[in-house]
């Protein structure tokens, strides 16, 4: 969970003593007194995904005081709310599978903490400590694929900017999917990266076949194209990585040249 008002950041998470960032105040998700004094008057985004029972820990804790704040909230959800197809924000999803249940009761308990709150559908986040090729480079050559599955995807840049401009604009919607809207597998891209820099070509692995676990088996399960209305009618947001192959591209030669 994360605060931003005036020119002050506050991180708030269970792991503080892990954190070195001089650029961020730290508070202790469990010092429930110090927390709830800077919530007010706050744009308040939480990160956390469910907990294993299926509880959103942070409305656990702090729903009843995000009740008595006058504060802006953003909820950061997942594209599992939708099932096999091609969606926007509209129609309300119908999900298929556990996971993707749990996150719309979810969002539906943030949606009621107040007026001022907006669901993000998230793809999956990637960005430079956080995507395939630095597996690859470790010699971790085969991906796994399945036909017309395209993943939805999301640099972290992206993904904090859609963020705070649709809270600081407080535009009309209330449900944003947050994906980069241009579709292509991860073998294509991980392909692309390989040829421009001569690196090794990566191998295709069914994912029938594939070892994996079952929550990245589940993640192969339904096909699904994510798109927004909203980021282009209502926010008008330029992306600043709208294409994934050649961002990826950037981040492996980023890792290359830190690890020469």
């Amino acid at each position: 969970m994360a605060l931003k008002y005036s020119s002050n950041i506050f991180l708030i998470s269970r792991l503080i003593n892990s954190i070195k960032n001089e650029k961020i105040n730290l508070l202790n998700f469990n010092d429930f007194d110090a927390v709830s004094k800077e919530l007010n008057n706050s744009i308040i985004i939480s990160t956390a995904p469910p907990d294993e029972q299926g509880n959103d820990p942070i409305l656990l804790k702090y729903g009843n005081v995000f009740k008595s704040i006058n504060s802006f909230f953003g909820y950061i959800s997942s594209t599992s709310v939708y099932g096999e197809g091609f969606f926007f924000e509209e129609p309300s999803p119908i999900p298929n599978s556990k996971r993707g249940k749990i996150r719309i009761l979810i969002e539906n308990k943030w949606l009621s903490v107040s007026k001022d709150v907006k669901v993000f559908r998230s793809g999956g986040i990637y960005g430079q400590s956080r995507h395939p090729m630095i597996k690859f480079l470790n010699g971790k050559v085969e991906v796994v694929t399945k036909p017309n599955h395209y993943p939805n995807r999301i640099h972290v840049k992206d993904l904090s900017s859609i963020i705070l401009e649709s809270l600081i604009t407080n535009i009309p919607a209330k449900f944003i999917n947050i994906t980069d809207q241009n579709s292509i597998s991860s073998y294509e891209a991980v392909k692309f990266v390989t040829e421009t820099l001569n690196l090794s070509k990566p191998i295709e692995i069914n994912y029938e076949v594939a070892k994996m676990s079952d929550m990245a088996r589940l993640f192969f399960k339904s096909s699904k194209i994510i798109r927004s209305s909203v980021i282009k009618d209502q926010l008008k947001y330029k992306y600043l990585y709208p294409d994934y192959k050649k961002a990826l591209l950037e981040l492996t030669k980023e890792l290359i040249e830190n690890q020469n």
